[in-house]
């Protein structure tokens, strides 16, 4: 199918399921083909190719010699789809505990899922019509998606909600990139960090890793009156082990607190490992699946918290919100989930 034939017919099946989602609540004939092919100016091959995709999907059944028949709603499949990330081909299913929280409450209210994926990104919204999707749940989309999520939402072509890390301040601040975000509340994970190294007597930390997150917990530190400053902070993995040392010995640092990463924490270890005991920082870490064993290996790293965010939360407020949105018209709006909690670690375990 060329540009041009394709175009019509998606934007024929866009009318036509307008036309039924407004005037067929309750099902009924559709009118004749030859009185729907001159309203919307096409040809019977491209009207019953839409059709053919409606009588698919279960929204209507073909009598013959009758003409079409359109299934009442509650007989109908709502569709909700859902894009990971750059919506490339087999994507690396690492946000699992994220995703299948909102997908299993899609299900469980009724509704059908439809996996969205295309190259390149502006070709999306071409699916969307296509499967007559009612809503889109987009999980931590990169940066270039970003102004095709906001028009999605500004134009209201469909109903659409992210689930984000943190994104840059000019796009956080733009009015011109607006768009419904899910995250969790670092500013609630920022203080719960700081109450936790202060309540361990803990004034000068090095803090490892996100320069936003950094901030959420500079600020509590500082508001706690416990002086913290840019210069105590690494964003990069690869400065660790040029900065760190420097850091650790001229401001007699007493604490660590660092974001995950398996390639960050080795170096870290490696470092603290050699320390002298009374020079030792005592470390609150970001919760990886191999941090059990970076401490069995490097048994002199003091590790006396670790932080862990429960992404099932974030992806279930996600899902339930566009639920909401469907079922009820409640406006789409970004919320950030409190979703981090503290483990205490008995230090003797070491």
């Amino acid at each position: 199918m060329n540009h041009q034939k394709s175009r019509v017919y998606l934007e024929s099946l866009k009318k036509l399921r307008a036309m039924i989602d407004l005037e067929y609540h309750d099902g009924g004939w559709f009118p004749p083909e030859r009185e729907m092919c001159a309203r919307l100016n096409i040809s019977s091959v491209t009207y019953r190719k839409a059709f053919k995709r409606l009588i698919d999907e279960g929204t209507a059944v073909s009598y013959p010699r009758k003409g079409y028949y359109i299934n009442a709603s509650f007989r109908r499949i709502t569709k909700l789809g859902f894009v990971i990330r750059d919506a490339q081909e087999s994507p690396l299913f690492s946000d699992a505990e994220t995703v299948l929280p909102a997908l299993q409450h899609i299900v469980d209210n009724n509704f059908h899922i439809y996996m969205i994926q295309g190259s390149p990104l502006n070709t999306l919204s071409r699916k969307f019509y296509l499967h007559g999707i009612k809503g889109i749940i987009w999980f931590y989309p990169p940066i270039p998606a970003l102004p095709i999520i906001s028009k999605i939402f500004k134009e209201k072509i469909l109903p659409i909600v992210t689930l984000t890390y943190f994104l840059p301040d000019e796009i956080n601040n733009s009015k011109d990139m607006y768009f419904p975000k899910v995250c969790l509340d670092y500013e609630v994970m920022g203080k719960m960090m700081a109450n936790f190294m202060l309540k361990h007597g803990h004034k000068n930390i090095v803090y490892l890793g996100n320069a936003a997150k950094f901030k959420t917990f500079a600020d509590a530190m500082n508001k706690a009156g416990a002086e913290f400053s840019p210069e105590q902070y690494i964003e990069d993995t690869m400065n660790i082990e040029s900065d760190l040392p420097g850091i650790l010995s001229s401001r007699n640092i007493t604490g660590i607190v660092s974001e995950g990463g398996e390639e960050r924490y080795e170096k870290l270890f490696k470092i603290l490992e050699y320390l002298p005991q009374n020079k030792s920082p005592e470390l609150l870490l970001r919760h990886i699946p191999s941090l059990t064993d970076l401490i069995r290996k490097y048994p002199n790293v003091k590790v006396i918290g670790i932080g862990k965010t429960n992404p099932a939360v974030i992806g279930r407020v996600a899902g339930e919100m566009m639920i909401r949105h469907i079922n009820d018209g409640e406006p789409l709006t970004s919320i950030e989930v409190p979703a981090y909690s503290l483990e205490e670690i008995n230090t003797e375990i070491h």
